[in-house]
C-alpha cells in the first residue's frame, strides 16, 4: 500500500510542478524564444533526475540518517538562496514584488 501511495504523491507533484515550471519558463522568455526556454526547464528536470542516480550512490545501509540529513540540508541550503535572492529574482521575471502580484 505504501508504493502506491508514493507513486500517487510523486504523480501529483510532477502534474503540478511541470506545468508550473513550463509556464513561468514561456513567461519570462521572450516571444520568440518561449519553447527554448521550456526545453531548458525540461532539461534542468532532466539534471536533477540525473544527479539523483549519482547522490543514491551514496546510501550505505546503517547509516541512513546521515545521508537523508545531507539531502535534506542540500535541500535547505538552495531553498536559503531562493529566498535570499527572491526579492533580484522577482525583478529580472518581471513579477513585481516576489509576492505572486504581477505589476
Amino acid at each position: 500500500m505504501w508504493l502506491v501511495v508514493f507513486f500517487a504523491i510523486m504523480t501529483i507533484g510532477e502534474a503540478i510542478v511541470t506545468p508550473a515550471g513550463e509556464s513561468a519558463a514561456s513567461h519570462v522568455a521572450p516571444a520568440a524564444f518561449s519553447t527554448q526556454m521550456m526545453t531548458v526547464w525540461a532539461m534542468g528536470q532532466s539534471t536533477g533526475a540525473s544527479l539523483s542516480s549519482l547522490v543514491v550512490n551514496f546510501y550505505r545501509e546503517g547509516s541512513e540518517s546521515l545521508y537523508f540529513l545531507a539531502i535534506g540540508a542540500a535541500v535547505t541550503l538552495c531553498g536559503a538562496i531562493v529566498v535570499i535572492f527572491s526579492k533580484k529574482l522577482a525583478k529580472g521575471m518581471g513579477i513585481g514584488t516576489g509576492h505572486g502580484e504581477e505589476q
